[in-house]
């Protein structure tokens, strides 16, 4: 069983149940659902022991992400029921995993690996994660390589964010820059060289 929540930061209810609701309310079964549409507070969840026990727990080898993962291998296993309310009030500003990036995708990466590996047909039928989670992970993964200076491999996986998305303005931007400045990517002038070519 979960419920809503109402997030005092943001003077608002959980959105993605709020927009999900209709169906939250016709089925108990919400596998499916949340595989596409993660809704899950895990302050809002209360479960038999049973079911944690026969779940696994949380995943300790995870930096992140521990309660995503969970209720994904939950809601595998058994069935579910929303209270709609705001059963819970959340202080705390936004999670502050979100405002270490690299921490955030490393955690978010991994739990898709493991999700897809435990469940390889039931991910590859709904295209999990979805292709915005695809494409957003691959702008992470361009943008750590264009700070590593590795910018061939950054325009790759640019690349393939579009073929993910096509309409991303500020990828398209990243490419273009990216490809101009391997097109013009010129060896340091050295005495050295200088020397060379006045010998030539």
């Amino acid at each position: 069983m979960f419920s809503d929540c109402y997030y005092t930061y943001s003077k608002s209810r959980n959105k993605a149940i709020e927009r999900l609701k209709k169906h939250l309310l016709d089925r108990t079964e919400v596998f499916d659902l949340l595989l596409m549409n993660y809704f899950v507070n895990t302050d809002t969840v209360m479960m038999r022991k049973e079911c944690f026990e026969q779940t696994g727990g949380f995943d300790e080898n995870l930096e992140s992400f521990e309660d995503m993962d969970f209720f994904y291998r939950l809601a595998s296993l058994y069935k579910a029921a929303l209270v709609d309310k705001p059963l819970v009030v959340i202080n705390a500003q936004e999670d502050n995993i979100t405002n270490d990036r690299k921490k955030f995708y490393k955690g978010r990466i991994a739990v898709i690996e493991k999700v897809k590996k435990l469940f390889p047909e039931k991910t590859k039928e709904l295209g999990f994660p979805g292709r915005r989670s695809e494409a957003d992970i691959l702008n992470f993964i361009g943008s750590e390589h264009l700070n590593a200076n590795q910018k061939k491999m950054a325009f790759k996986v640019f690349l393939k964010s579009i073929r993910t998305i096509p309409f991303q303005k500020r990828v398209y931007l990243l490419i273009l820059t990216t490809l101009f400045q391997i097109v013009n990517r010129r060896p340091p002038v050295t005495d050295e060289s200088k020397k060379k070519n006045l010998n030539e």
